[in-house]
């Protein structure tokens, strides 16, 4: 018998059972050891030591992933108190880590081209985002102005002619609107 696997070097199947595997957290190491060997023979051989390495690395990113989460969570509601600009909170939180990659390997800490690429992609993402919101909000204002000038336009011509109200005075009141 070889030397066994580790969790990386698995097949992309066995992989995949291993992780559920993990997720469910109901099974023994020795039983994901068992299943993996019966499920796909030698092409699975993994030793107890490399699953529970691979769980401790799994768990690890999991709890990276959540603190990170949480943490744009808070910052997000620190940047955007009242909810309506998280677009643009977003897209600040996002340049903020990229400027923090960058800081980082100026100072000669290692930030791998795909962290860079990661962050750039999420930055093109929430700008393009940020900008559909913008220009979605733009037409809701455009269609609300509208409609209020349609409404104040329908209010004025049905206003009577009276007591210092002329047409003059009316056609006024419209320009001053905006509604001419």
């Amino acid at each position: 018998m070889g030397r066994r696997m580790r969790a990386r070097d698995l097949p992309a199947e066995a992989r995949a059972a291993l992780d559920r595997m993990l997720r469910e957290d109901r099974w023994t190491l020795t039983e994901i050891r068992e299943a993996l060997t019966a499920q796909y023979g030698e092409d699975a051989d993994i030793g107890e030591t490399s699953i529970w390495r691979y769980q401790q690395l799994v768990k690890t990113s999991t709890e990276r992933v959540r603190a990170t989460r949480e943490a744009a969570r808070l910052l997000v509601g620190e940047l955007v108190e009242d909810g309506t600009d998280t677009p643009r909170a977003l897209t600040e939180l996002v340049q903020s880590l990229i400027h923090q990659a960058a800081l980082a390997a100026h100072t000669g800490e290692t930030v791998t081209p795909e962290q860079a690429q990661r962050l750039a992609s999420a930055l093109k993402s929430v700008t393009e985002a940020y900008g559909s919101v913008v220009r979605t909000s733009e037409r809701i204002e455009a269609a609300a102005r509208r409609k209020l000038l349609e409404e104040q336009a329908a209010k004025l011509a049905a206003m009577p002619v009276k007591a210092g109200v002329t047409e003059a005075t009316k056609a006024e009141i419209r320009r001053a609107l905006g509604i001419e």
